[in-house]
């Protein structure tokens, strides 16, 4: 598939006919005024991309062949050509074909097709190059995108010209994806040429104020961030993995986290946000989240730029959204991380007492999501694999799952607080005979349990995207692993990751079992969805390295 560029929005009668079509709804002007019943519009994304996989492969074929066999004469050219015409897209092609040159393939893995390459290092051709951009854009845009943050760069993409910077971030994101897909290290070597490109042109981006302010420029930023994501390598020992995050070598998290705050400088240039434009608001909603997650990982207060657009932004939202009841919680979490950290807060108590309102505040809000993001619980009658302790859950969609699970990472996070400090309070009441923290024994039992609940309801709360039945099985029960369904997009995916890391890494309740479950399915991510990363997670569990600074990238795709 390639892009195949904006198709018009008119309706059928007015675009066979030449005329200016006002697309309005249910039927145009154009059709009213005639007196006739307008056809209706076509739908713009479905027809923005054209299945190209055969046609790029026999183009490829013959210009290969002709590169490799450039002394067979003209008869022979042609007779190639002609052999190649009839040939489909399959994993069946020749031998020598498949060995030197590219394959495009189709998978059952994905709902349309999905690229397998192999590029050749001595003989690299610019124009499969670009016919491989198109490809991963294509694949990117309709794989990636659904479901996730970026779910509002199909329409920003259509309207940008071919040589804009928002063109150059796609193409980057989009190789880099498509590497992880095909598990091809070369195409994520081109793909960071791409992404160099790309900063080169952000550079004068930013020299130009009017560029500045477009949206495309905010979004192109966004995707590079994405992109250090998706770069960030897949380690293959033990010593690099416990090196991630030393200052001596390259880190993702930390261009990830300049790459925001450069997101940030660009909505400040932005005068009074109205948010009348769907793209604008959620590219706001986007910065937002990716802002505020970043600030809770590296113990921060939450910038004033971001607190200068928040009420106008929560004004958009509605006022039942379960995200926007949640963002408060979300800041004042934050604001507790940033005040221990920085030392304008040090007494024991005081921590406990604002950490466990900040976590009472958080069932509160849990409890009173809409019915529409409940969640069922199913219990099976004996083990199966992907499912712990007998249970699963089932959601709505993945974001629903993913707001669920950021309820219990935070709610899992502040008991281990409350029990940090309870016991730093408990031991100076030893020491200081202070009647103060005596009421904290009792306490601590509940905290842990409500550290163990998070950790089990997340490791629960995987089944559902990670699992599917075997052919005449009930559709509601996983039976075995067999692989993600096959509509299940990357999104939905890579927003366990950071979950299971937290609830493995919780180390007062984490029994064996539950390390091993989230271990399991985070190696189980890396083989069925090629996401490197979940390995390095696994990894890291294994050798009990417990730091989660880069893993918030990963949760905000």
């Amino acid at each position: 598939m390639v892009y195949c560029g904006k198709p018009s929005k008119g309706c059928d009668y007015c675009r066979k006919r030449r005329l200016k079509c006002d697309q309005a709804r249910p039927g145009c002007g154009q059709c009213r005024n005639a007196s006739r019943a307008c056809p209706g519009y076509r739908n713009q994304l479905d027809l923005m991309f054209r299945d190209e996989s055969t046609r790029v492969q026999q183009k490829y074929q013959v210009t290969s062949r002709r590169a490799s066999d450039g002394d067979a004469g003209p008869e022979a050219e042609a007779e190639q050509a002609r052999n190649c015409s009839g040939h489909e897209s399959s994993l069946e092609a020749d031998a020598s074909v498949r060995e030197h040159r590219s394959t495009i393939i189709s998978t059952e893995r994905s709902p349309t097709w999905m690229v397998r390459n192999r590029i050749s290092s001595e003989r690299p051709d610019p124009a499969m190059s670009q016919a491989l951009a198109d490809i991963a854009i294509a694949f990117f845009l309709t794989h990636y995108t659904a479901g996730s943050h970026f779910e509002y760069l199909p329409l920003l993409y259509s309207d940008s010209c071919v040589e804009s910077l928002l063109i150059s971030a796609v193409q980057a994101v989009s190789i880099a994806s498509l590497s992880h897909e095909t598990r091809n290290p070369q195409l994520m070597a081109l793909a960071r040429k791409r992404y160099s490109h790309s900063l080169v042109k952000t550079n004068k981006a930013l020299q130009d104020p009017g560029a500045c302010c477009q949206d495309g420029t905010l979004a192109s930023v966004l995707l590079l961030a994405h992109f250090e994501t998706l770069a960030s390598e897949d380690t293959t020992g033990v010593s690099e993995v416990a090196l991630v995050q030393s200052e001596a070598r390259y880190s993702p998290s930390a261009s990830w986290d300049r790459h925001v705050q450069g997101a940030v400088s660009l909505l400040t240039l932005r005068p009074n946000p109205t948010f009348d434009s769907p793209i604008e608001f959620r590219l706001y909603q986007h910065v937002d989240a990716m802002v505020r997650y970043s600030c809770i990982q590296r113990c921060i207060r939450v910038p004033l730029e971001l607190s200068s657009w928040k009420i106008p932004l929560r004004g958009k939202r509605d006022q039942a959204d379960p995200d926007r009841r949640f963002m408060v919680v979300i800041d004042d979490f934050t604001e507790l991380r940033a005040s221990v950290k920085e030392g304008s807060l040090t007494d024991p108590l005081e921590i406990i007492r604002r950490a466990s309102a900040i976590d009472a505040h958080a069932a509160i809000v849990a409890r009173s999501f809409p019915q529409s993001w409940a969640y069922d619980t199913v219990s099976t009658s004996q083990d199966k694999m992907g499912v712990y302790q007998n249970k699963y859950h089932l959601y709505p969609n993945h974001r629903a799952a993913q707001l669920w699970n950021e309820v219990r990472m935070t709610r899992l996070a502040l008991n281990e607080i409350l029990l940090d400090y309870s016991d730093n309070a408990c031991q100076r009441n030893d020491r200081d005979a202070d009647e103060r923290g005596k009421p904290l024994f009792p306490l601590r039992a509940r905290y842990l349990r409500v550290v163990e609940q998070m950790a089990t309801e997340i490791c629960q709360s995987t089944t559902q995207f990670l699992c599917r039945p075997r052919s005449g099985t009930s559709a509601t029960l996983p039976i075995g692993i067999v692989s993600p369904s096959p509509k299940t997009p990357p999104a939905s995916v890579y927003f366990l990751i950071w979950p299971l890391f937290t609830a493995a890494g919780a180390s007062r309740v984490a029994s064996k079992s539950l390390i091993a479950f989230a271990i399991d399915r985070l190696h189980f991510i890396q083989r069925a969805m090629n996401i490197p990363q979940a390995r390095k997670a696994a990894i890291m569990l294994e050798q009990g390295i417990l730091i989660e600074e880069w893993l918030h990238m990963l949760h905000l795709f």
